[in-house]
């Protein structure tokens, strides 16, 4: 009895890493199905993370995600110049003005004198890697030649610097903060910008995170979505603001899309190639072709992201 007790354990165990393999395969199968759209926010985490891609044939997300990219790159790279002005402003003062600052000990055995000498050479090494590569646009390192072992050292060098470095004297600065009743009004200055640069790259990135669930998270796009409708069709809208006729054609001529009077009082739009539509109707029409409705002949709206509607 013993025996037939311990063969059915036997069994119930090996029935584990069979449902484990049969698991696997099915979730293995599902995110292999490029055929379908995966609605799963699970499985699109999963698909980033294994294969750096969602469904490629949906060019409107990759389209809002590089509008994120670009706005919040030419946001951070704005505040970043205005960081490096007030950087070499505060060497400046440094070098030429010497200000007192004492040794009383920060933490030891780092110094109020030590704190400020590591903060003009972290900042002097980050104005020289940007001055080389001659851009602070997060975008513009995509252009860099990688291959160099210099261009390279000059991304990590400043990697560690921002992160780690600058890290350190943030965590520093908040010790000394709220441990010092006495301190230096240069030194405390320092140590607030310290602070406050390393708190804000968390605050950009969490918004940069925010922003990017927002748009691949079906759950969080549904809220969202008219925010990205806005920003995609900002190009369209310059387009056919620059198109409007108020004079050209005949008000009794129809719009081959509505089949309505032109002269209704609706806004008329000209296309390059002289057909005339309705405002409201061409903008829809464009947002799901780039081509005229009735010669087909192609409208250069200045925007990467037409057609816009490829898949609802």
């Amino acid at each position: 009895m013993q025996l037939i007790n311990d063969r059915k354990d036997c069994q119930k165990l090996q029935l584990v890493p069979y449902l484990i393999n049969l698991l696997g395969i099915s979730f293995y199968t599902q995110i292999r199905r490029s055929d379908r759209q995966v609605r799963s926010p699970f499985l699109l985490g999963v698909i980033l993370l294994s294969h750096g891609r969602l469904d490629m044939n949906n060019n409107t997300i990759w389209a809002d995600i590089n509008s994120i990219d670009r706005v919040l790159s030419s946001i951070i790279s704005f505040v970043y110049t205005v960081e490096l002005c007030l950087q070499t402003g505060f060497i400046l003062y440094f070098l030429f003005f010497t200000p007192d600052i004492t040794d009383s000990v920060v933490i030891a055995p780092i110094t109020e004198h030590t704190y400020i000498v590591f903060s003009v050479v972290s900042w002097i090494a980050e104005v020289f890697v940007v001055m080389t590569i001659g851009t602070t646009d997060l975008q513009q390192l995509e252009t860099l030649d990688i291959t160099l072992s210099f261009n390279r050292m000059l991304i990590g060098v400043q990697y560690f610097n921002l992160w780690l470095f600058q890290g350190m004297l943030c965590v520093i600065g908040l010790y000394y903060s709220e441990h010092s009743k006495a301190q230096n009004e240069f030194v405390r200055l320092v140590m607030v910008y310290n602070i406050v640069k390393v708190a804000q790259y968390f605050v950009f990135f969490v918004i940069w995170l925010w922003c990017y669930l927002c748009r691949v998270l079906p759950c969080c796009h549904h809220f969202t979505r008219h925010i990205f409708d806005f920003f995609r069709n900002m190009k369209l809208r310059r387009f056919l603001k620059n198109r409007v006729r108020d004079a050209g054609f005949d008000p009794s001529d129809s719009c081959p899309i509505c089949i309505k009077d032109l002269g209704d009082g609706e806004t008329v739009i000209a296309l390059p190639c002289e057909h005339y539509y309705h405002r409201t109707c061409i903008r829809t029409w464009l947002e799901i072709s780039s081509t005229c409705p009735m010669c087909k002949s192609r409208v250069n709206t200045a925007s990467e992201t037409t057609p816009l509607l490829q898949q609802l």
